[in-house]
């Protein structure tokens, strides 16, 4: 792991280096320490789960849910390829019907984590019945 990444990706995370008004830059750290996958950023992401700012609030309890199921679950689920090459917040879910990952997607009952795998798998499958729920949103 690249410390130095790490170290300036947790340096933009802090809210005493960055003002407010650039919560981007700030869901874009949490997002990157989470895509870097490493036990090592747990510390950093369980800091800012709590934060008074929903999207790093959000940003970084998927990467904390994402850590967990890769230690977890990653070896035990099949899940479907990502066509686009891309590390994304959440794997795609294991579920392939249209209809009920139109329902996890627009569940608001159930954690971000989970809805976020029924929208990759949604992308995934890219047919134009899943555009179409992706389309709705939530």
């Amino acid at each position: 792991m690249n410390n130095f990444v790490v170290d300036k990706l947790f340096l933009s995370l802090q809210k005493s280096c960055i003002p407010l008004t650039y919560v981007y830059l700030h869901f874009i750290s949490g997002e990157a320490l989470g895509a870097i996958a490493s036990p090592d950023v747990k510390e950093i992401l369980e800091e800012y789960a709590d934060d008074p700012v929903i999207e790093v609030a959000e940003t970084c309890q998927l990467a904390l849910s994402r850590l967990k199921w890769l230690s977890e679950s990653a070896e035990l689920e099949k899940v479907s390829e990502n066509p686009y090459a891309s590390v994304d917040p959440a794997p795609p879910s294991q579920e392939n019907d249209v209809t009920v990952l139109k329902q996890m997607l627009q569940n608001e009952s159930l954690n971000l984590f989970d809805r976020y795998r029924a929208m990759f798998s949604l992308r995934n499958l890219n047919t134009p019945e899943s555009v179409l729920v992706l389309c709705e949103g939530t």
